[in-house]
């Protein structure tokens, strides 16, 4: 069932091969917004041989090339959010579990899978911080060195080694606040790009947010978005960063997407969440990528 309908869906949309493709959760669509395929699941990652990572609500799922279920795990039932590891050839897992009393801290289960389904390392952050502290972690991933990090908001950047069996150092970002940042992504030189939300008046909605980039070993951080150095942007609290190979793409989930060339730290494109979901509720992520090489490899 679920082949006949992406095969549908692929004959009736036109598509040019050589455009970056919208990734909305797990659906995904052309540069004129049309949907072209989508897969089950809250978040998904689409890889160069044509398979595709998937999570549920409750486990994680490889797609083949031919729409067929490679393997599955089961995540027990938390809060869990998945990212790449900056090779592609592992799945990084986080998830989220609330203590038994409303101030009891949350728990944070951190595991490493290969392609093949496989843990191959884990850990928690009452392991790693005690269970006395409350942390926040926001991003869980991968360094160019091959080590992890995991960012704690209102605390540090943390460097985890490969086994992810204890903290190598930690750093705050420049100029951040008391490390106020979320959505921290690793560039193909090494530098980390993230949003940077300045404190807030208690139960504020929004914040002034811009994107910065920070290269370890330089003493500042240099803001990247938007342009000018007083100007910053409007951002609520459910808003998200991803990074391309070409775009920085803000995800407003009050105004809509915004592309920003990484090239020229302008605006190129935007477009409204309604183009890239038919409810009501907007993406927790949007994000770019070129699929020509994934487009390839599908067989069915």
């Amino acid at each position: 069932m679920l082949k006949s309908v992406l095969f549908f869906l692929l004959l009736a949309s036109p598509f040019s091969h050589a455009a970056d493709t919208i990734i909305a959760e797990c659906r995904l669509l052309n540069e004129m917004k049309v949907l072209l395929m989508t897969f089950p699941g809250k978040q998904c990652s689409f890889l160069d041989d044509g398979t595709v990572i998937s999570l549920g609500s409750s486990e994680l799922r490889r797609f083949g090339s031919n729409g067929e279920v490679m393997w599955a795990v089961n995540l027990i039932s938390m809060e869990s959010t998945f990212f790449l590891s900056h090779d592609s050839k592992s799945v990084l897992i986080m998830s989220v579990m609330n203590g038994k009393l409303p101030y009891d801290p949350r728990v944070y289960y951190l595991r490493v899978y290969d392609l093949d389904g496989f843990m191959v390392s884990e850990n928690n952050s009452f392991d790693l911080f005690g269970s006395e502290k409350s942390v926040r972690i926001t991003d869980f991933g991968q360094t160019i060195e091959g080590d992890y990090f995991i960012n704690v908001f209102h605390d540090s950047m943390y460097i985890l080694n490969k086994n992810l069996t204890k903290i190598v150092k930690s750093f705050k970002f420049p100029g951040t606040d008391n490390h106020l940042v979320k959505d921290v992504k690793v560039t193909e030189k090494g530098s980390y790009v993230y949003l940077h939300l300045p404190k807030r008046k208690l139960n504020q909605d929004l914040a002034s947010v811009s994107v910065e980039e920070f290269l370890p070993g330089k003493i500042k951080a240099e803001k990247i978005y938007p342009p000018g150095s007083g100007a910053s942007f409007y951002f609520p609290h459910g808003g998200s960063l991803t990074l391309s190979k070409n775009a920085y793409v803000i995800n407003h989930p009050l105004s809509g997407t915004y592309v920003v060339s990484r090239k020229t730290g302008l605006v190129e494109n935007f477009f409204v969440e309604s183009h890239v979901t038919d409810t009501f509720r907007p993406p927790r992520s949007v994000s770019l990528q070129n699929l020509e090489t994934f487009f390839s490899r599908w067989t069915f």
